[in-house]
């Protein structure tokens, strides 16, 4: 296993109020009002967690691949991976013990 050798970057963001509050970045370039989405009973005013969640994944999934095809110094424009994973999709289950969030690979 490689040792990380130093630490580039540590996103900070406080949460007050849980899914029915606000989360705000350390340096306030995010700033969202969190709510329940409807399905989950909530007014769906406001964004919820998964959103964020997918968001981020998404992003940070493009922008690894992007390094890998400038590392390997590629050309190629339009990588159809690129095409595919450029949305992500959280989906909230529950079971009568258990509630699980996975990024499900189809609708």
């Amino acid at each position: 296993m490689d040792k990380i050798e130093k630490k580039l970057y540590t996103a900070t963001v406080n949460v007050q109020g849980g899914r029915d509050g606000k989360a705000v970045s350390s340096d306030n370039n995010l700033s969202v009002d969190l709510r329940f989405p409807k399905e989950l009973g909530g007014s769906g005013e406001g964004t919820n967690p998964e959103q964020l969640f997918a968001a981020g994944f998404a992003a940070c999934f493009e922008g690894a691949m992007g390094t890998i095809l400038r590392l390997k110094k590629s050309k190629q424009k339009g990588f159809p991976l690129f095409q595919m994973l450029r949305s992500a999709r959280m989906r909230t289950t529950a079971t009568s013990s258990l509630w699980q969030w996975t990024l499900p690979s189809k609708a």
